[in-house]
């Protein structure tokens, strides 16, 4: 649309969705803060990159208990 040139109105006209909310997405887009994204895939990206990470803080720990486990499983033996 900001390529085009064309209006903001006739786009959302043209797209059948509120005038408001594309115009959003154009400040966004002017303002180069990329893509808009509604605030609950915002929410629900950010609670993905926590889970990750806590992923991997759970992986390392179980590593790490594993190698705890063997080494004390040896020493016994």
């Amino acid at each position: 649309m900001l390529a085009e040139g064309s209006s903001v109105t006739g786009a959302a006209g043209r797209l059948g969705m509120p005038m408001n909310t594309l115009s959003a997405w154009v400040v966004q887009a002017r303002k180069r803060k990329g893509a808009f994204m509604p605030q609950a895939d915002r929410d629900l990206a950010a609670k993905v990159r926590e889970l990750e990470a806590e992923n991997r803080r759970l992986r390392i720990e179980r590593d790490i208990l594993k190698k705890a486990t063997a080494y004390f499983a040896k020493e016994q033996a």
